[in-house]
């Protein structure tokens, strides 16, 4: 009964992954993204899109869509953030 619960959260957690990391790619100018050089904006929404259905899926594909969103808002989102 617990691992339900905790499986729920680490499951809204990551959608709310998923849509913050969607958010901040789709107001950043794909100007930003050229200049880092870290994939196109076209990519990164993509990535960010097929995350959310990774999560839908659950297993393997679910880590592999977490791990997909904590890379771009952990390593990606402050080099863009660097570029003015």
């Amino acid at each position: 009964m617990g691992s339900e619960y905790f499986y729920g959260a680490v499951e809204i957690l990551g959608y709310f992954l998923v849509l913050w990391s969607l958010y901040d790619i789709l107001r950043r100018p794909a100007k930003q993204f050229a200049v880092v050089g870290r994939g196109s904006k076209n990519v990164w929404i993509f990535t960010a899109v097929a995350s959310a259905y990774g999560l839908w899926i659950q297993g393997f594909a679910g880590f592999v869509a977490l791990l997909a969103c904590v890379l771009y808002l952990f390593d990606l989102r402050p080099k863009l953030s660097s570029v003015v």
